[in-house]
């Protein structure tokens, strides 16, 4: 018989961590939704303000890329695949979730993408 283990605290058994996995979901919920209402206020601001204002657009930008990344954050939650690691499939720790609700990959695996990402950067002799 095959055992089963929980994917949050791995120990063998799923079933002790339900009722606090399902309270760390509802929070991590509720930070999204709590992000998603003030990157919606932010982007509202900014366009009420004057459109042709460059000094805006960085603002702009952020407010749009952020909702991009907490709509896909909670199509992840839907999907069940939310706090898995897209790099490795492993669980992405709760902290690291309640820093970044939006996180996609667990510390370690950020680290490595934003490492190849710096050499890339960097120039080629």
């Amino acid at each position: 018989m095959q055992r089963k283990f929980c994917r949050l605290n791995r120990h063998p058994d799923p079933g002790a961590c339900a009722a606090p996995a399902a309270g760390r979901r509802r929070q991590l919920q509720q930070l999204l939704i709590e992000r998603h209402c003030a990157l919606r206020h932010e982007w509202q601001l900014s366009q009420v303000l004057e459109r042709n204002d460059d000094d805006l657009l960085p603002a702009r930008l952020h407010a749009e890329e952020a909702l991009v990344q907490v709509g896909l954050a909670f199509e992840r939650m839907r999907g069940g695949a939310y706090g898995s690691c897209r790099g490795c499939g492993g669980v992405i720790d709760f902290q690291r979730l309640l820093a970044l609700p939006t996180a996609e990959r667990c510390w370690p695996c950020q680290q490595a993408v934003e490492r190849r990402e710096r050499a890339d950067s960097q120039p080629r002799h």
